[in-house]
């Protein structure tokens, strides 16, 4: 027999569940905003009906139904997509950081430009052309303008380091402050995977809200570093770099790796990907730069340099032996130290013109000359470094002090003579070091000891070496804009079908709610006719 208030109980289930749906639709509706928030739903399923099959059973036919159960209130999320938005999400992060530095790295080099390093270069070229006219070799004002541009020269690649320089500290910056938010977002997955295990472990319900937090934290990792996490039989990891970072089982306080980074920016646990990847790529990009950069320099300043002889070159009085390697025209052959006397004939002991001779850089090529101080000296030094290091780079190079001192030490010619005093002079007219000087930018020069990560040119001109850097910086600028682009659409893609599975719809909630109060209003309505049927009862016992 069933009981006279078994529809009341049905019915009262019913309110109950309907009034649970329009909460939940009311729920992700306040929410359809929240960074993480997962749409809920809540699960409905019949009641065990009466009667079962037994002894006692009532004569009444079929089973009765008994009204609806709330069995869970599910969010609905997809742990694949989630997987694949944070490995993609951590990608981009990664190439964005690239571009941002490569974005920088071209602004400090800022070619082409008026005042760029290939610029000033050409300007201090040609100062020494200026120079090397024989109306303006004993002209001061055409040294003053060679000493002008050499300064300009050594300014621009002081500050060129320097920005350089700066970008580096900025990066290794970028490294600690990410790794302190690394090490933020582990604590806090770590505090909600301990919330989430002791909720769900003295009850069946499911911690949806600290769920979606935990989520929102994770996709906010991914753009520092590549993470991956693994959930089952009341386990829960979290893994950077192939390693675990977290890891929680049952409602025990889960243990957490903290991530560290020296002062050099190199992590306590290699990443794959993500901003950290970036800056550690980018670290690596603007050393490599650097060093190219200075390699450049010391090339220019005491490398191997061929130069050709514009005139006949007539050796200082008693020179026995060469003072450099050279090559006549004739194809005769040279080499430091060997006899003078080596020299055919036909050349009268001097130098033809056209001669290839190598010396060591530019200061070398200075030396070769005589100041325009009274009596003449050999030429000093033209470059010196700003903290005495035999090696030059872009930071240390600076206009010897010599030579900023005094522009008569800036020397035009090769050759000297003595006066009618027997002083030594410098040649006047003769601007042959100075023509030399001017053509040094096309001269051959020796870069094999270039960096092993930089450019393959093991010979060729200063320009052309500062030019390939050039080109390689702008062929890694565009790779990274291509990859950001592509990796922004792979990312907006995978986000776009996130949200459509997870994602509140404001109208599809307002159906929903709509729908519930409907059938909340029936089961009302239901419950105001049992009432009657009571009185109707109650009427009759009376």
């Amino acid at each position: 027999m069933i009981s006279t208030f078994h529809g009341l109980e049905l019915l009262k289930r019913a309110l109950f569940a309907n009034e649970a749906m329009m909460n939940t639709a009311g729920h992700n509706i306040s929410n359809a905003n929240t960074p993480g928030y997962s749409r809920q739903r809540v699960d409905l399923t019949e009641d065990t009906p009466m009667f079962e099959p037994g002894l006692t059973r009532s004569e009444t036919a079929g089973q009765i139904g008994t009204g609806v159960v709330m069995s869970d209130i599910t969010r609905i999320r997809s742990s694949f997509l989630d997987q694949q938005y944070r490995d993609n999400n951590s990608t981009l992060s990664q190439w964005t950081e690239n571009q941002t530095t490569m974005n920088q790295i071209q602004a400090v080099f800022n070619e082409p430009s008026d005042t760029g390093i290939s610029t000033v270069m050409t300007q201090f070229f040609n100062a020494w052309a200026q120079l090397a006219n024989p109306q303006s070799s004993n002209d001061p004002s055409a040294r003053s303008v060679v000493q002008e541009r050499a300064q300009t020269l050594t300014n621009t690649l002081n500050s060129t380091a320097k920005s350089l320089q700066d970008t580096q500290t900025n990066l290794l910056n970028g490294v600690q402050a990410d790794v302190k938010q690394v090490n933020v977002y582990l604590q806090q997955i770590s505090g909600l995977t301990q919330q989430i295990n002791t909720i769900e472990a003295s009850s069946s319900d499911k911690a949806n809200d600290l769920r979606d937090q935990r989520d929102e934290a994770l996709d906010q990792l991914s753009k520092l570093t590549d993470v991956t996490v693994a959930e089952g039989n009341g386990t829960y990891t979290v893994k950077i770099g192939g390693q675990t970072v977290v890891n929680a089982s049952g409602t025990a306080t889960p243990t957490v790796t903290q991530l560290t980074a020296d002062a050099s920016g190199n992590l306590s646990i290699p990443v794959a990907s993500g901003e950290l990847k970036g800056y550690s790529d980018s670290i690596a990009n603007v050393t490599n730069y650097q060093s190219m950069l200075n390699t450049m320099v010391n090339t220019f300043v005491q490398g191997n340099a061929q130069v050709s002889l514009p005139n006949t070159y007539a050796f200082p009085a008693n020179t026995t032996s060469m003072p450099f390697d050279a090559v006549l025209p004739d194809g005769t052959k040279l080499s430091k130290g060997d006899p003078v006397s080596n020299i055919p004939a036909k050349y009268n002991g001097e130098l033809p013109t056209g001669t290839t001779i190598t010396v060591a850089g530019f200061n070398g090529l200075h030396q070769l000359g005589y100041t325009a101080q009274s009596p003449s000296t050999n030429a000093p030094a033209f470059f010196q470094t700003s903290d005495g290091s035999s090696t030059f780079t872009a930071a240390n190079i600076k206009v010897s002090d010599a030579i900023t001192s005094d522009i008569r030490n800036i020397a035009a010619t090769t050759q000297a003579q003595p006066d009618a005093n027997g002083n030594l002079q410098a040649v006047a007219g003769n601007g042959d070091l100075a023509a030399m000087a001017s053509n040094f930018g096309s001269s051959v020069l020796d870069f094999s000891n270039a960096p092993a990560n930089g450019i393959t040119y093991p010979q060729g001109t200063v320009t052309g070496y500062y030019n390939a850097i050039i080109d390689q910086i702008g062929i890694q600028g565009q790779q990274a804009n291509q990859n950001v682009t592509n990796q922004q659409a792979l990312v907006n893609q995978i986000s776009n079908q996130r949200q459509s599975v997870s994602g509140v719809s404001i109208d599809e909630e307002m159906a929903n709610m709509i729908k519930y109060q409907q059938s909340y209003n029936a089961a009302a309505k239901m419950v105001s006719v049992m009432d009657q049927m009571f009185n109707t009862i109650n009427s009759m016992v009376q």
